[in-house]
């Protein structure tokens, strides 16, 4: 990017405003009436970035959230009250299936007789880490309309609120971060039940 400069003749009355990588090269005669205000451009950039970023997080997960309720609502529903009732326990389902589901269905994989049904739970475990990931914000904004308004109804609106809380908060690293996980663990244990007692009664 070329340099600003201010030659030696320049005589200006007003103010100053650019925006460059690099500060003004200002000749020793130049005269300026007020302030040289600088705009640096990879402020600028990141700033843009991260509101994309942020515009995309939440588009991408309300997208994925709406069509998983507008398909499947009781199921969504029912997952989602099961997270926040049994919070405890779909924790501990959800950190065993997380830990122990890959480990079994590696160990499935090395025996010749079991590599079918390797695949298939190393499989079915990418589709579980997928679908509680999407349904995570849903559970979040559930929590915060249960403890909050005291309302138990899974309803656009909870989705909607949920997902952008939850995207905000991952702007803090270290709180972001446990709280993405805590709910992603939750919502993977109760949607982990629910596939159990579908495949059960099927």
């Amino acid at each position: 990017q070329e340099l600003f400069t201010i030659g030696n003749n320049a005589k200006l009355d007003g103010s100053v405003s650019y925006t460059s990588t690099h500060e003004v090269v200002r000749a020793q005669n130049a005269v300026i009436a007020n302030s040289i205000q600088h705009t640096n451009v990879r402020e600028t950039d990141e700033g843009k970035s991260t509101a994309q970023a942020f515009g995309y997080a939440v588009s991408i997960l309300l997208f994925v959230a709406l069509v998983l309720y507008m398909v499947g609502r009781n199921i969504v529903v029912e997952i989602t009250q099961r997270s926040f009732e049994r919070i405890g326990i779909s924790g501990l389902i959800g950190i065993g299936v997380f830990i122990g589901l890959p480990l079994v269905a590696v160990l499935f994989c090395v025996s010749m007789l079991g590599a079918l049904v390797g695949f298939i739970l190393l499989t079915t475990y990418l589709l579980l880490l997928m679908l509680a990931f999407a349904l995570a914000p849903v559970f979040f904004g559930y929590a915060l309309q249960k403890i909050i308004l005291k309302r138990s109804e899974v309803t656009l609106y909870t989705i909607c609120i949920g997902v952008v809380i939850f995207v905000v908060s991952n702007l803090s690293f270290v709180l972001g971060g446990f709280l993405m996980f805590f709910c992603f663990i939750v919502t993977l244990g109760s949607l982990s039940v629910t596939l159990y007692h579908i495949v059960r009664d099927s």
